[in-house]
Formats: structure tokens, sequence, C-alpha cells
């Protein structure tokens, strides 16, 4: 487990939640419904959960606040090296949240547990 700051793990219904349930075919891949915030514990501002990786550093979100409003941004990752990932592999090295987030970089943030 990794020390850091908390994950903030708030989490809400995916807006299309039920036209999945609605209209999954049986023994189909499943197809997420719950959005766990993934930055730093006591962050400011929306909640945010990575939906999709689009193309070169470019990825899609669901943004949404504690009164339940839901938006989508389309935003290049952070990008910031973690200094201290020498021969961890490239993608513990760079930061995955998006550009402008509050708080920790990715790494920084302690696992789930």
């Amino acid at each position: 487990m990794k020390d850091g700051p908390r994950p903030c793990i708030a989490d809400t219904d995916a807006p299309w939640r039920e036209i999945v349930r609605g209209h999954q075919d049986p023994g189909s891949p499943r197809t997420t419904v719950l959005l766990v915030c993934e930055l730093a514990e006591q962050h400011d501002g929306d909640h945010v959960d990575h939906i999709d990786s689009m193309a070169q550093g470019i990825d899609a979100w669901v943004r949404w606040n504690d009164a339940g409003r839901v938006t989508y941004a389309v935003n290049r990752s952070c990008g910031a090296e973690d200094p201290t990932a020498e021969g961890m592999g490239r993608e513990a090295c760079f930061c995955w949240l998006p550009t402008g987030h509050p708080l920790a970089h990715s790494w920084e943030i302690a696992d789930h547990g």
C-alpha cells in the first residue's frame, strides 16, 4: 500500500446507468455505472472520474458536484513527472489526472485499501 494523501472516493451513479441496464445484452461486457472520484481527499471543486483515453494524452472525464450536477470534459492529462519513478515504467512516471487538478498528483495518492 502506498503512503500519501488518501483518495477522495466520493461516488455517484453514472448518468447512463439506467440506459445501460435497460439495453445491455446478457453476457456482454459490463459497463461502468458507478463513478468514483480519483482526486485526493478534501479537494475543492468537482469530483472527477476518467472514462476514456482518446488519443495522445487527451482523455474524457466525467465531473460531478455534491448537488448531483454532472458534466463531461475532454482534457489533457496533467503529465507532471514523478521525480522518484526512475526504473518504474513509463505509466508510473506521469500524473494521469486532468490538467489543472487540485492537490496531489496521481502517484502521490495512496492506494485504495
